[in-house]
């Protein structure tokens, strides 16, 4: 029992420095990013992970209108490819739409139509989406405004030529470095830090050549969001309730990601609402940025997504892919979160899961070109 004793209070000192260690290191956000995924029993961010943050409400107005289901829903059983595929990537909303109508929908793990989920990377399409409206207003004057205009303070060798097209194609030459897995690099601290702003503008710098070469960095986007924040002056859960949500008659109020109560949201991630309201922004986009007969979004945006900026696969915070013959542009999140247009067939995918498949050296993950290839091949959506 002394020995017992003994360990404990060896251990209960250690924890102790540890703690005092980490605090004046300046790596307090350690202990949360340890309290919301070790010893969860997870290894990173996971999509129910709101309940370790603090979240601003994205406001909606009781909306009568939900998504019509088509005479045929859910009548087809899921193939197996389908299933596989589904299963494979811990689905747990899975939801089909063609001509403006639900032809599948399904849920599993126990979520279901209400359950509000992290997005992951697709709030990056949400935050570009949000830019051009400004710009359709008049609080941004372009693409090509430049972020100093908004963040002087923003420091590199090549911070004044950069633009906010550039940040939203990810082209914007940051010293970012996207790493998921290390504790110590900048994206878990901008992820689980309480300060985001000043680690934006103080860690981060325009130290490469912008407008150039590809290189997909999530900070890119949180500078995009604060751009926008200060031509609004507003945060951007209150732009996205505004300008979006409540136009498009969201079902539910959403909750996003802050950095602290009452802070920054965590712009490059972390919107968190279910997988009909996920659904609308395809809808929106398939119908050229009209919401039943009010223009919200310019249709030369539309456009513009849709063809590859400065790398061949990404535009303005959207995916571009071709299966089957056919052009797919989607929004895409890192545990399989996915909104997938197909223009030309009418068809919109929207996937939410725990887990994204790749099979290197492809761009785009296993499960989602399944998913859309045994759609298109399985009917006559014409």
């Amino acid at each position: 029992m002394k020995l017992l004793g003994k360990a404990t209070a060896i251990a209960l000192v250690f924890i102790g420095l540890l703690l005092v260690y980490v605090d004046f290191s300046g790596n307090a956000y350690l202990l949360k990013g340890v309290s919301s995924t070790y010893l969860q029993g997870e290894v990173s961010a996971t999509i129910d992970d709101k309940r370790f943050f603090d979240t601003r409400i994205v406001e909606a107005k009781n909306s009568l209108f939900t998504i019509p289901k088509s005479k045929d829903y859910n009548l087809k059983e899921l193939n197996d490819s389908t299933q596989l595929a589904l299963d494979s990537s811990l689905a747990i909303a899975y939801m089909v739409l063609h001509k403006d109508s639900i032809v599948q929908e399904h849920y599993f793990q126990g979520f279901g139509e209400r359950s509000r989920t992290n997005s992951f990377s697709m709030a990056k399409s949400v935050v570009s989406m949000l830019v051009q409206i400004a710009i359709q207003n008049g609080e941004i004057p372009s693409w090509d405004a430049k972020v100093q205009d908004y963040l002087p303070e923003l420091k590199g060798e090549f911070a004044s030529d950069l633009r906010l097209k550039d940040l939203s194609t990810m082209s914007a030459g940051l010293d970012w470095k996207e790493d998921y897995h290390s504790p110590f690099d900048i994206t878990a601290k901008a992820y689980y830090g309480d300060q985001l702003e000043e680690l934006m503008l103080n860690e981060v710098k325009v130290n490469q050549k912008v407008g150039e070469k590809y290189h997909y960095q999530s900070g890119a986007t949180q500078l995009l969001a604060m751009c926008l924040m200060k031509a609004s002056n507003s945060n951007l859960s209150e732009n996205l309730s505004k300008k979006l949500w409540i136009p498009f008659q969201a079902n539910d109020v959403a909750e996003w990601h802050t950095d602290k109560q009452d802070g920054m949201e965590i712009a490059y991630c972390c919107l968190n609402t279910n997988a009909q309201n996920f659904a609308r922004f395809g809808l929106l986009f398939l119908n050229q940025g009209n919401w039943k007969g009010k223009q919200l979004i310019d249709s030369s945006f539309v456009h513009l997504v849709q063809k590859p900026a400065v790398g061949s696969y990404y535009s303005y915070g959207f995916w571009l892919d071709k299966i089957a013959g056919y052009e797919i542009y989607y929004m895409r999140g890192i545990l399989g979160q996915y909104v997938a247009m197909v223009p030309d067939l009418d068809l919109i995918m929207v996937k939410l899961g725990k887990r994204r498949i790749y099979q290197n050296p492809k761009v785009h993950p296993w499960e989602f070109e399944v998913l859309l290839r045994q759609l298109i091949r399985e009917m006559d959506w014409h």
